[in-house]
């Protein structure tokens, strides 16, 4: 019996070291969570994942949505309390920007991953009203940073948010596509306007002549 009962008391000894040890595990992470937590951004980089061949967004422009519009103080704000998902919600909330990536490494950097969307067609409307749209049918405004030359479509009805307007879109970027992919017809074509549902005129470049 005697040495039953020794046997019991070294388990019980060693539950009892055990879970000393994991608790103050436990709790050393904690501590060192809450203090890693509590620290500031040592700096802010913003990247545009397309930026050597367009330029419709400046960095000034990214860090008023994401920062400077919340009136976030960088060099006093806990990293735990930056609001990551909705730094890349306002970002991508700019028409120009077609996908945001927001996060802090290890380094304590906020890093802003930024792609911008890409023209296929300026767009002039019948009321003289002017805009850009790209392949995804989005419709970006015009930039004050850059100007951005690809094909032209005039005459164009105002586009709405209705099936009709989704399927001009559609239609205008089709035929612009099929344009810029050959090179003759690329290099022939200054304007397409639009004259009725179903029908374009292309404008060439050299002549008088039109093309329906």
């Amino acid at each position: 019996m005697a040495v039953k009962r020794k046997i019991s008391i070294r388990k019980i000894l060693q539950v009892f070291l055990t879970l000393v040890v994991t608790t103050c595990c436990i709790m050393a992470m904690i501590s060192a969570s809450r203090i890693e937590d509590s620290k500031t951004l040592k700096s802010v980089a913003i990247h545009f994942k397309n930026d050597k061949k367009y330029h419709f967004i400046e960095e000034k422009e990214i860090m008023d949505l994401a920062i400077n519009s919340r009136h976030i103080d960088i060099e006093h704000t806990p990293i735990s309390r930056l609001d990551i998902y909705t730094m890349e919600r306002l970002i991508m909330s700019d028409p120009w920007v077609a996908y945001a990536q927001v996060f802090v490494d290890n380094e304590r950097v906020l890093h802003m991953y930024v792609t911008q969307r890409i023209p296929v067609v300026r767009v002039f409307q019948a009321d003289s009203r002017s805009y850009y749209l790209d392949t995804t049918l989005s419709i970006m405004p015009l930039s004050t940073n850059y100007i951005y030359y690809t094909t032209v479509v005039t005459n164009v009805p105002e586009l709405k948010n209705d099936s009709i307007s989704w399927s001009l879109r559609k239609d205008i970027i089709s035929l612009v596509k099929s344009i810029q992919a050959d090179s003759f017809w690329n290099a022939q074509i200054s304007q397409v306007i639009v004259d009725s549902p179903g029908m374009y005129e292309l404008v060439p470049i050299l002549g008088d002549h039109r093309i329906l």
